[in-house]
């Protein structure tokens, strides 16, 4: 999930530069290619909760880290051979965000099956996770060790 996600911020913090100084898109269409990520996310979101009762939380939390994997080697890809222009850049990235949507629901719901009298300290813990930093589970675990 942490993976995920940093992957998202990235390309929250990159996405003006890439869409607008380097491929010369205008803000209004950097608007409208921002807000597709958005309709991804939704998108997929609906989706799963169509699904994760029929397949449950860890088969398509498998799906979604396939899917994210894929979508941002692709992403590699086509940016490094500038294979496909904007538009292979854009699905990717739709891609990408959308999956996130999924990813996020069902790393929390697998944590609250894990620890069902603990759900929302997992869940919290789990959170804070995904924006910490190496040098803090080092921190952690020199206390610990």
């Amino acid at each position: 999930m942490a993976l995920g996600f940093g992957g998202m911020f990235a390309f929250i913090t990159a996405s003006p530069f890439v869409y607008v100084v380097y491929f010369g898109v205008s803000p209004r269409v950097f608007s409208a290619l921002f807000a597709l990520n958005i309709l991804g996310i939704i998108l997929v979101t609906f989706i799963n909760a169509r699904w994760v009762s029929r397949y449950g939380p860890q088969r398509m939390l498998g799906v979604g880290a396939v899917l994210v994997s894929g979508a941002g080697l692709a992403l590699m890809l086509f940016g490094y051979t500038e294979w496909g222009g904007l538009a292979s850049i854009v699905y990717c990235m739709a891609l990408y965000m959308g999956v996130t949507g999924l990813i996020g629901a069902n790393c929390m719901a697998s944590l609250m099956t894990l620890f069902p009298r603990q759900a929302g300290a997992s869940v919290a813990l789990g959170i804070s996770v995904q924006f910490g930093d190496w040098r803090v589970g080092q921190c952690v675990g020199q206390r610990v060790g």
